[in-house]
């Protein structure tokens, strides 16, 4: 995933990158959660990504077998995001730690 600088739309730039070690996971979404975090997402599952000075990296991850297959998510309010999946509907509150 790249995080890009759309300032200048016909010169965008690349500021950050974010690459998964290779596996068959699917993803189809891409949610912005705020400056720092971004959440991707599908049919494996989904994984909260957070944007730092040095590279962007996983901080947390839902796979199928504990969530479903991830059909949407959406900012519900500040510190909250929402996924609506095969199981059901998930919060992730960013306030807490650990994620869950």
């Amino acid at each position: 995933m790249d995080f890009l600088d759309v300032s200048s739309p016909a010169a965008p730039r690349v500021v950050a990158r974010y690459r998964r070690q290779s596996d068959l996971s699917r993803w189809s979404g891409v949610l912005m959660i705020d400056d720092d975090f971004t959440l991707i997402y599908g049919g494996d599952g989904a994984e909260l990504v957070r944007r730092s000075d040095f590279a962007p990296q996983r901080v947390a991850r839902w796979d199928l077998a504990e969530i479903g297959a991830v059909r949407g998510a959406v900012n519900y309010d500040a510190g909250t995001t929402l996924m609506a999946t095969s199981k059901g509907v998930y919060a992730i509150r960013l306030e807490q730690r650990p994620l869950v």
